[in-house]
């Protein structure tokens, strides 16, 4: 009887972590359902703006599932934190960029998951919202192609998150889909506001649209794509 009970609770406890969420608004369940989907695993994932290493985190989840990847974040005290959390991960104390530049200007915000790299970004964030900018600094930077050259090939990624407030359409303007095709990308795609009027980045859209990729769900905020020759669409039960 005790056996059968360790065997009930095991089987609980993997469906509880299944449901379990750390993304702002569920987004790593429906990654996770979508690889499921796909058939496709183990979960190697690309971080990129990591910030928090368990709030509002797309790869939190995976981590757990005994998953790895690279996080790449420019703030230091977030590196800090993301090291001590989660040490089987690679993380990168740089900003992604899509310069040849080694150095950016990084505008570190009073809440921090709107830091950015983009100076419009942090002034609209200061005139439209009540975050004010509180430190600018020089970080290291590293482009997007660059990353992916040097650590895809140890982790052949298959997901990517990425949140660069206000970079997103750039870097993926200047990632180079003919080398490197993750399966699933999770885009935060709405622009951030407190006055109510959000838009959808439609370039985002236009740009994932043309290199392949399809609308597999939105959570409003982000919106999850697949590769289009990975997707196929699942035959209906009768």
């Amino acid at each position: 009887m005790r056996g059968l009970w360790k065997a009930f609770t095991k089987q609980k406890a993997v469906t509880r972590n299944e449901n379990l969420t750390f993304s702002q608004c569920g987004e790593d369940v429906v990654v996770d359902f979508l690889f499921k989907l796909l058939n496709i695993g183990p979960v190697s994932y690309l971080d990129l703006g990591a910030n928090d290493p368990v709030k509002f985190s797309n790869t939190y989840k995976f981590y757990l599932d005994g998953s790895t990847g690279v996080l790449v974040e420019p703030d230091r005290q977030l590196v800090e934190r993301i090291s001590l959390t989660r040490p089987r991960d690679l993380c990168l104390a740089k900003a992604v960029s899509v310069t040849v530049d080694h150095e950016v200007d990084f505008y570190k915000m009073s809440a921090d998951t709107l830091s950015t790299t983009k100076k419009t970004t942090a002034e609209r964030y200061q005139e439209e919202t009540e975050h004010h900018l509180t430190s600018r600094v020089k970080v290291p930077a590293v482009h997007i192609n660059s990353i992916l050259a040097e650590f895809d090939r140890d982790f052949s990624f298959n997901f990517v998150s990425l949140d660069v407030e206000g970079l997103d359409l750039d870097i993926l303007q200047a990632w180079d889909f003919t080398r490197w095709r993750p399966a699933v990308f999770c885009i935060e795609t709405l622009t951030y506001t407190q006055a109510g009027e959000a838009a959808k980045v439609s370039e985002i859209f236009k740009r994932m649209e043309e290199v392949g990729y399809r609308v597999y769900a939105d959570s409003y905020i982000n919106s999850i794509f697949v590769a289009g020759e990975r997707f196929v669409p699942a035959q209906r039960q009768v």
